[in-house]
């Protein structure tokens, strides 16, 4: 994906700067391979195109086993405040979505 919209170079350098955060995780046949991850990464939101996922109902049985929320991609950033976390995160002023991510 980021390679057909931001072009090769910035694609490898983030398999190789992402290649250091993943795991590889097994999840039950029939399982959802989302969830896995995002049990053993302790993520706080799964973004999904699937919408059985982003069910109210599949979200409350999610909580009895993870601390994740199921979203849709929309719904994420329409509430998402990258500038917020940033300061948190990181410190200092974000320097917005447009910066070079390898900088």
């Amino acid at each position: 994906m980021i390679e057909s919209l931001a072009g090769e170079s910035l694609a490898g350098d983030w398999r190789e700067r992402m290649g250091s955060w993943a795991t590889l995780v097994e999840h039950p046949s029939g399982d959802h391979p989302a969830l896995a991850s995002a049990y053993h990464g302790e993520a706080a939101h799964l973004l999904t195109f699937d919408a059985d996922l982003q069910t109210a109902g599949a979200n409350a049985s999610l909580k009895a086993h993870v601390e994740t929320s199921v979203k849709s991609p929309d719904a994420f950033a329409r509430l998402f405040d990258p500038a917020a976390l940033y300061e948190v995160a990181v410190g200092g002023d974000y320097p917005g979505p447009d910066r070079d991510p390898r900088h």
